[in-house]
C-alpha cells in the first residue's frame, strides 16, 4: 500500500506530461505541418495512447489489489 501511495505523484506527473504532449500535437496538426512531420506526430500520438493504456492498466490493477487488501483486513 505504501508503495502505491508513493507512486501517485509520479503517475500524476506522467499523466500531466502526456496531456501536454497531446495538446502540442493537436496544435501542430492544426498548424498544417509537412506530411513527414505528420507521420512523426502520428507515431508520437500512438506512443502516448500506449503509455496512457499502460498507466490505466496499472491503476486498475492497483485499485483491485487495494480493494482485495482492504477486504482481507475487515
Amino acid at each position: 500500500m505504501d508503495e502505491y501511495v508513493n507512486q501517485l505523484p509520479e503517475r500524476h506527473r506522467a499523466r500531466t506530461e502526456l496531456a501536454e504532449l497531446r495538446a502540442r500535437i493537436a496544435y501542430l496538426e492544426e498548424s498544417g505541418v509537412s506530411s513527414e512531420a505528420m507521420e512523426v506526430l502520428g507515431r508520437a500520438a500512438s506512443e502516448i495512447r500506449t503509455l496512457e493504456k499502460i498507466i490505466g492498466k496499472h491503476e486498475r490493477r492497483e485499485k483491485r489489489l487495494k480493494l482485495t487488501d482492504d477486504e482481507s483486513h475487515e
